[in-house]
């Protein structure tokens, strides 16, 4: 019975003893590293990027409170979404410094505490990029890299990418698309089977020639090919894409627009190129849609609108040329073998207008030049032994004929004809001129051609 009660009083005693020993070495411990505040920290002890060695808390506090102070005065943080560029006041940033020296433990890196309001964020999108939604963005992983970037103080901050925390299927958005009314021919359709979908890397070029070798689709023709590439060119200049490569056929196809046409032809390495100036991808994407092709590009929206315009487009009516021909009776009216095209002049311009209409800039991307092809006529033999017998010159009007001075015509006896360069283009590079003439005549105005540096001649 004694010895278990000296047992208990032995424990007890233990038990109190531990406490007391425990009490006081942890008590001056906290007081030591946390409650007394001329403690210096010791060496090796790092508050953010600012070492705060040999200094007390209240120091390190002033330390740090200046620090923020004197970057929250160095400019703001600079955000960009796609091609536009914003700044933000560093002040959204609240730091919490006296929590931050609080719990710095000593020979240790410890960070700055640091938050951005939701709501800040949020306000500071939809006053500054109106066409966008706040609820479209990952608001959450947005403020963790502001405040990543701010805790650094740094002197010169990197951009905040907005585009990179839109989220999910609001990446993927159609933000222009082109249609082609025409009729798919067979190897067309098997380029949309192969190549449904081009994908265009941030910070790229694409070659539409390169990725019809990887599908292996070189052997397409190149009326077929000139036809898809001229919908991409459509759709390009409804984006902020620079356009490094555009040529053009001698004369202009018939389901093309003029100005619109973009000429590819791997056999002449004639191709089509363009590049992604961004830092986020698209894609391109061709389908086929009732009667026609349908072109569109997937991603983020742009912060500006593109337009394509048409301007200063001229006109050049084509010359009469005569040809004599046994094939074509005495007394018979002249034969139409050939009723020509007119010439063309045209000026293709994207414009940049902000999302509410404003214009911002307007940039020519090239400027297309078809030369006008001659209207030829069959005339009878019988006509120009006449004219000879006249003393006219053949083709020329004979004294009393009033025949029209706009011809030029041949003095053989078979069909031939008579040709020189276009007004204004003799022995110049034009686009789409080479090996094209048709006859001089000095009363045509002379189109003031000049090649664009985007864009190439073509056969």
């Amino acid at each position: 019975m004694n010895t278990t009660r000296l047992v208990k009083i032995f424990s007890i005693l233990f038990v109190c003893t531990f406490f007391l020993l425990a009490f006081s070495q942890g008590g001056a411990y906290a007081f030591n590293n946390y409650l007394k505040p001329d403690r210096a920290f010791p060496k090796g002890t790092m508050i953010g990027p600012f070492d705060v060695s040999g200094k007390t808390k209240v120091q390190a506090q002033q330390l740090l409170n200046d620090k923020v102070n004197q970057w929250q005065q160095q400019g703001a943080i600079e955000v960009r979404y796609v091609e536009e560029k914003v700044k933000w006041e560093k002040s959204i940033v609240q730091f919490h410094i006296k929590e931050s020296v609080a719990e710095a433990v000593p020979n240790k890196q410890n960070p700055i505490y640091a938050d951005v309001a939701t709501d800040d964020v949020k306000q500071l999108i939809e006053d500054q990029f109106p066409f966008l939604n706040a609820d479209q963005f990952d608001t959450a992983s947005l403020r963790s890299s502001i405040v990543q970037e701010a805790v650094t103080l740094g002197s010169a901050p990197d951009e905040i990418l907005l585009d990179q925390y839109i989220k999910g299927k609001n990446a993927n958005q159609t933000i222009a698309d082109a249609y082609q009314n025409l009729s798919i021919t067979s190897e067309m359709n098997i380029v949309l089977k192969k190549l449904p979908v081009m994908k265009i890397p941030a910070g790229s070029q694409v070659s539409f020639i390169q990725e019809l070798k990887t599908a292996n689709l070189t052997w397409v023709s190149s009326k077929d090919l000139s036809t898809i590439a001229s919908l991409m060119f459509q759709l390009v200049l409804k984006t902020n894409f620079p356009i490094l490569e555009k040529n053009q056929s001698a004369q202009l196809p018939s389901n093309t627009t003029a100005g619109l046409e973009a000429k590819v032809d791997p056999q002449m390495n004639q191709d089509f190129i363009f590049a992604n100036p961004n830092k986020t991808a698209y894609q391109l994407c061709f389908q086929k849609v009732n009667n026609g092709l349908y072109a569109s590009l997937k991603g983020i929206p742009f912060a500006y609108r593109y337009d394509q315009l048409l301007k200063d487009k001229q006109t050049f009516q084509p010359k009469t040329v005569i040809q004599y021909s046994s094939a074509v009776p005495n007394g018979q009216a002249p034969l139409l073998e050939d009723k020509g095209a007119a010439g063309i002049l045209i000026k293709t311009y994207r414009e940049t207008h902000s999302q509410t209409g404003v214009l911002i800039g307007s940039e020519k991307i090239s400027e297309d030049f078809y030369p006008p092809v001659p209207k030829i006529e069959l005339h009878s033999l019988i006509d120009q032994q006449t004219d000879n017998l006249d003393g006219s010159a053949p083709g020329q009007p004979s004294v009393g004929t009033g025949t029209a001075p706009n011809t030029i015509g041949s003095s053989s006896s078979g069909i031939s004809s008579e040709q020189t360069n276009p007004p204004g283009n003799s022995n110049t590079s034009q686009p789409g001129a080479t090996n094209n003439t048709s006859p001089t005549d000095k009363s045509q105005p002379k189109p003031q051609t000049k090649k664009s540096s985007n864009s190439k001649s073509g056969e």
